[in-house]
């Protein structure tokens, strides 16, 4: 909340009594970094003989683990593409992190 340019309270809700004449303004931020991790998220091919790509309009990061939890994969930079190969069959879970810090997670398949 702003009132003539100064900021008056951060707090949300913001309480005030009126007992004058006042010209508040209510700032609000976009929370498309929230929005941004809900978008379509493609893993193809899935499942995969082992080679893979997962893309999304975002840049993020991963991890990849096992069933077991074994960590088997990540990356430390944010790409909105990234290429995978994994030798080993099984099931896998990525967890995927925006630049934010949400995230969600996928599943794939290796044959």
């Amino acid at each position: 909340w702003t009132e003539n340019g100064t900021v008056v309270s951060s707090q949300n809700p913001y309480s005030f009594t009126v007992n004058q004449n006042r010209n508040l303004v209510a700032n609000f931020d976009l929370l498309s970094d929230v929005e941004e991790i809900n978008q379509p998220f493609t893993i193809f091919p899935n499942p995969s003989e082992g080679v893979f790509s997962m893309s999304t309009v975002f840049d993020f990061t991963y991890k990849i683990v096992t069933v077991g939890g074994k960590l088997v994969a990540q990356n430390e930079g944010f790409k909105k593409e990234h290429s995978i190969h994994l030798n080993s069959p099984g099931i896998y879970y990525i967890q995927i992190e925006n630049r934010q810090g949400h995230q969600r997670f996928e599943k794939v398949l290796i044959k």
